[in-house]
């Protein structure tokens, strides 16, 4: 019996040392092409882009789904789009994104559903990959459910940097790779034959979490201290899939409004029909990204205009 729980010792010292130098070691060439990496422009972007700002917040809804250069010519406004990937959690996006806040800076939030469904909103495994290939030097800001989050990835990630396949060229749709993004953030590529999407997401199982009203609250106030402004709205979302968590996303509407955001649009009018969407329901064609520009511009234009009634 003493042999037997040495071996097992044993084994969990070994295991436990894979992980821990999986860990240290640097990312892979695929990985280091990825999205992912993104993050360092657009820091670069939060540091340098001279004011009046207009910062976008959200995950690949954000990046995907928006021409900065419109807002810019219509708004007067430098825009810094940092969305990424949602995987990484509202939680960090808004902990990440406001030491870089400034006075003047306008805000625009367009959190997709599921950042207020269960505990997506503090991180998954893209989570992990910021923190662990990107070196991310954000250990100040980490709250205990993100390193909860991130461990259930780790046996995950540790095994990936054995794959020859990380250690060869992407194979990844152009939009997914670190190139992909503008001078503004956005993710300006798409496959000109790239054929209709075709998945369809099914109704957010998770109960809604409150708390991540909440933290929209606590950054809304540190902004405000700051002198900036933050504005609410809503990401473009398939009609299918949209239908099919009409329940939560009227929570999370409902919740905007009684707790006294300003937002702009509403939910249903970011219902998109599948054929303006390029590869997930929250990602737009190029004619869609033009629409919700648009849609954006107006209700932004609207606000200011009632803002200096």
């Amino acid at each position: 019996m003493d042999k037997f729980l040495q071996r097992l010792a044993v084994f969990f010292f070994m295991l436990l040392a894979f992980f821990a130098i999986a860990l240290l070691v640097p990312a892979t060439p695929r990985a280091s092409t990825s999205m992912l990496f993104a993050k360092i422009q657009k820091d670069s972007l939060l540091e340098n882009v001279k004011s009046p700002r207009i910062i976008l917040i959200g995950g690949s809804s954000m990046s995907m789904s928006v021409d900065s250069e419109k807002i810019k010519d219509s708004l007067g406004l430098n825009p810094v789009n940092t969305g990424v990937h949602a995987a990484i959690g509202l939680v960090f996006m808004l902990d990440h994104t406001i030491k870089y806040v400034r006075k003047g800076d306008v805000i625009v939030i367009a959190p997709e559903y599921d950042q207020f469904n269960g505990n997506f909103a503090y991180g998954a495994q893209e989570l992990l990959r910021t923190y662990v290939d990107l070196k991310s030097k954000d250990l100040d800001i980490l709250r205990f459910q993100q390193v909860k989050n991130m461990m259930e990835y780790v046996p995950t990630f540790a095994i990936s940097k054995l794959k020859p396949s990380e250690y060869k060229k992407s194979a990844d749709d152009a939009v997914y790779l670190r190139d992909a993004f503008n001078e503004y953030g956005d993710c300006s590529k798409r496959l000109p034959d790239h054929g209709p999407n075709t998945l369809v997401f099914q109704a957010l199982s998770e109960p809604f979490n409150p708390d991540m009203i909440q933290e929209l609250k606590n950054f809304e106030k540190k902004a405000n201290d700051k002198g900036a402004k933050v504005i609410l709205t809503f990401p473009a979302f398939q009609e299918a899939s949209y239908n099919n968590s009409a329940a939560m996303i009227k929570q999370v509407e409902k919740a905007y409004h009684s707790n006294g955001f300003t937002i702009i649009g509403n939910a249903l009018e970011y219902r998109f029909p599948n054929e303006l969407m390029y590869d997930t329901p929250y990602h737009l064609t190029t004619k869609g990204i033009e629409i919700r520009t648009q849609m954006l511009i107006k209700e932004l234009l609207y606000e200011a205009h009632l803002k200096h009634e």
